[in-house]
């Protein structure tokens, strides 16, 4: 439910050496529904080992019932571009003569996305890392259509999406302006560095958008701000007046009921 209470859970344990693990996201729904998202940026046959990890030590923490180990739903969101990632990956724990299990943790392929998929299925808070999907074809060749390809994908897609969504409600001001921020500092981080985007102009364009549409972003949300504090004011004197209404008329039965005791105990 829209209403639901989310708990950002401290993912920070320790092993048997004293190594520290950390996990990437596991969150809790209403205290009852845990979900686990790791994300993974470089090719890794060691990650489904990881996330059980993750998520025993995690279930081992918040255990309720003594002999009851609920582990949370796990999913892997794979950041980089590679043909053999399958729809899941699997570990097989052999307990013996009680059976074995598998164990599956779906995989989420987002380069397989495109961006306007990726909004339509609400998950506009993965859009920053639509940028990767040229990453490759950025390093091997920064032809002028591919780097028109790069300009596109940017402010197009991905600022064009997200002021769509804002626009419509789907995120707020503040949503928006830290995508925006997260999507510099990965432009930066991927492409910044090249000299056909520094010559060629592509980073003053990126940096000018972001500025003018961060602006825009911070005066809109200050606007909301607004809005909402005079809405609360007027909630409050609301709530104010109508305590002081209730507490005049307790106040005059009080006196009522005040003098007709005295004039019962004078006769």
């Amino acid at each position: 439910p829209p209403d639901s209470r989310i708990t950002y859970n401290w993912t920070e344990h320790h092993d048997d050496r004293l190594h520290r693990t950390i996990a990437d996201t596991i969150l809790t729904i209403n205290e009852e529904y845990s979900y686990h998202i790791e994300a993974q940026m470089y090719e890794d046959e060691e990650i489904e080992f990881r996330v059980f990890e993750y998520g025993y030590r995690h279930a081992l923490k918040h255990r309720n019932d003594t002999y009851i180990l609920h582990f949370p739903e796990s999913r892997i969101i794979f950041l980089y571009d590679y043909e053999g990632i399958p729809d899941s990956r699997t570990i097989r724990l052999d307990f013996g003569t009680q059976g074995v299990f598998d164990y599956k943790i779906p995989a989420l392929k987002l380069l397989e996305y495109t961006p306007a998929e990726l909004a339509g299925k609400n998950m506009i808070i993965l859009i920053p890392f639509m940028l990767l999907k040229l990453r490759k074809t950025i390093a091997k060749k920064r032809t002028p259509e591919n780097m028109e390809a790069l300009r596109t994908l940017i402010f197009d897609d991905i600022i064009g999406l997200i002021r769509q969504n804002w626009s419509s409600g789907n995120i707020t001001a503040a949503d928006a302006k830290l995508l925006l921020e997260l999507i510099q500092k990965l432009y930066n981080y991927l492409y910044a560095h090249y000299r056909e985007c520094a010559q060629g102009g592509l980073n003053n364009m990126v940096n000018e958008a972001f500025v003018l549409e961060t602006d825009v972003l911070i005066a809109e949300h200050n606007k909301e701000m607004e809005k909402l504090s005079a809405e609360f004011v007027l909630e409050t004197d609301s709530l104010i007046a109508e305590h002081n209404k209730e507490i005049e008329k307790l106040s005059a039965e009080y006196n009522m009921e005040t003098d007709s005791l005295i004039a019962e105990h004078n006769k």
